[in-house]
């Protein structure tokens, strides 16, 4: 059996991440699966980068936060709208804690994956496969959107945002922050929700 914390939105808050990786721990996780969005607006920075690589996470997709990052950082950023001035804020208190290698890395992070885990064909994304923001998710949305997730031969979608949602033929999995689920051979066997104390959406 393959036990997997899949992580999630810790927006630069170590101290929820501490917690939500010791509650991982304690379901002896073999593997760590990471769905984006790891700095931002809080204030975590050095601590939190080598904290999420120290556990060697098997898989990454990007998040909007992370992207955010660089349109900031690659501009344009215009100063009479407040967003900008609020984004270029949080990014200014980020940008020295940050080394070259670590934009590099974040950079090159995909959208989306598909993989084979334990026999079953897996699908992460932190929001629509070819786009991680905005509402496309939400419970009032079309579903085309929900479709695009859940094309066969993928068997457990997995995705960061608000919404949950479950097909008769393949077993889609929407969270807001971690879970923990477990595989032995080809099937999905149990998952265990938990929480971190992060309030950042």
């Amino acid at each position: 059996m393959t036990t997997i914390a899949i992580l999630s939105d810790i927006h630069g808050n170590m101290t929820a991440f501490s917690a939500v990786i010791q509650d991982a721990k304690a379901h002896q996780a073999d593997e760590y699966w990471f769905l984006g969005d790891l700095f931002l607006p809080g204030p975590g920075s050095d601590k939190l980068w080598a904290t999420l690589h120290g556990l060697k996470p098997t898989h990454i997709v990007k998040g909007n936060w992370d992207d955010d990052l660089f349109w900031v950082l690659d501009g344009p950023v215009d100063l009479s709208q407040p967003t900008d001035v609020y984004f270029s804020r949080l990014v200014a208190y980020l940008w020295p804690h940050l080394t070259a290698e670590n934009l590099a890395t974040i950079r090159s992070w995909p959208l989306h994956e598909v993989f084979e885990q334990d026999g079953l064909i897996v699908s992460l994304a932190h929001n629509l496969p070819d786009k991680n923001h905005g509402h496309a998710l939400y419970p009032d949305q079309p579903q085309l959107n929900f479709d695009q997730m859940v094309l066969s031969p993928v068997k457990l979608t997995l995705i960061k945002t608000k919404t949950q949602f479950f097909l008769s033929d393949q077993i889609v999995v929407i969270f807001r922050h971690g879970l923990v689920i477990s595989f032995s051979g080809n099937e999905l066997i149990r998952e265990v929700h938990y929480s971190s104390t992060n309030l950042f959406l």
